[in-house]
């Protein structure tokens, strides 16, 4: 099952032709959709983030800095929140611009790191895996879309976070090589 994931994944990324956004005075900030492997299954890895409710998930993002590239943004707030070893070669690639209500432009990248479990990455984070037959399953639409999360089987989703894991879901699982186009580009973060 890993070795047929992470080449499908790989050649959907691969035929992946990501929208760029221009920052138009939004603060840049980059997230990284970590695969990993759980009891042998493909997994996202997500994390609590500070201050948000208990129950609320996300997937790793950070503020990108004028002395980094956005993928190397991805790397880091991926080593910083889950306390995995990164390297460049780990990117599988990117998905299209999301734009958020707090004035953020995020760019996200998939990366992969197959079995390697993350030690435990902050005392005070809470890191969750969603496997891939899971984010297969869910819903199409939550109430209100994923301007407002997304609800899993095993967790809630934030609402940038949820608008990246459907674009992963739907244009490289299900619909390799398909992108999100106007309005499907702007959702408001949840405060």
């Amino acid at each position: 099952m890993q070795h047929n994931f992470r080449s499908a994944v790989t050649q959907a990324m691969g035929s992946r032709r990501p929208i760029k956004l221009a920052p138009n005075g939004r603060h840049p900030v980059s997230a990284g959709i970590a695969l990993t492997l759980v009891k042998n299954e493909p997994a996202v890895r997500l994390v609590r983030p500070d201050g948000s409710r208990p129950g609320l998930l996300a997937i790793p993002a950070g503020v990108t800095s004028p002395r980094e590239t956005s993928a190397e943004a991805a790397l880091r707030v991926l080593q910083e929140a889950l306390g995995l070893n990164t390297h460049p070669s780990q990117i599988m690639g990117e998905l299209d611009d999301v734009v958020s209500s707090a004035d953020e432009v995020i760019t996200p990248f998939v990366a992969w790191f197959g079995g390697l479990t993350p030690p435990s990455p902050r005392p005070q984070a809470c890191t969750h895996a969603v496997t891939a037959d899971e984010l297969l399953s869910a819903p199409g639409e939550s109430p209100g879309g994923c301007k407002h999360g997304w609800r899993l089987q095993s967790c809630e989703i934030d609402a940038p976070s949820a608008a990246i894991l459907r674009q992963f879901r739907d244009s490289v699982l299900l619909q390799p090589g398909a992108g999100l186009a106007g309005d499907d580009l702007a959702w408001p973060a949840v405060a």
